[in-house]
């Protein structure tokens, strides 16, 4: 995350994130639009609107033999509910998010609504940076249609220079 110069000073700023998922069947995809306006102090970014989900942004799903479709496959369970929900219902899931650092040290919160369908979310994300070795955790709570979840990832990935290694729990 980058921090502003000028000692502390203040910048705005806007997010614009497309995201899209295309079948190679030609089948229908899904796609939605991420952004919002942000603010950037000392203590880290904020994100007013509809900003894209922490746990998609900072936990890292280790990949599997670099096979995209497969990682695709598996990111309802090792991911963000909340980018899954917002491509499959097309939806703008308004809320707001922070998103700080302290060396190598990362955190962030965000929260989500969409009160017509009865929508909430919460996530809160931590990475740490060791060396080569990357621990990071999330927790993401949920309130769709009227039930609730919970989800807790936890994990770490090593990375030489040809080769990574890394194991996400959920």
């Amino acid at each position: 995350m980058a921090q502003p110069s000028g000692g502390g000073a203040v910048v705005f700023g806007f997010d614009f994130t497309p995201v899209a998922v295309e079948f190679s069947d030609g089948s229908d995809g899904f796609s939605t639009i991420w952004g919002g306006l942000v603010l950037t102090t000392a203590l880290g970014e904020v994100t007013l609107g509809n900003p894209r989900p922490l746990i998609k942004t900072m936990i890292e799903v280790p990949e599997l033999g670099s096979y995209r479709f497969l990682e695709l496959g598996l990111d309802a369970d090792f991911s963000s509910t909340l980018e899954f929900v917002g491509l499959v219902f097309d939806e703008q899931l308004y809320g707001v998010s922070f998103k700080g650092s302290s060396g190598t040290f990362g955190y962030g919160v965000s929260y989500h609504s969409v009160d017509q369908f009865d929508f909430d979310f919460l996530e809160i994300a931590a990475t740490y940076q060791l060396g080569r070795t990357r621990f990071q955790a999330g927790f993401e709570a949920t309130n769709l249609f009227g039930g609730s979840g919970e989800k807790f990832l936890i994990g770490a990935t090593y990375e030489e220079d040809r080769w990574s290694a890394g194991v996400l729990l959920t």
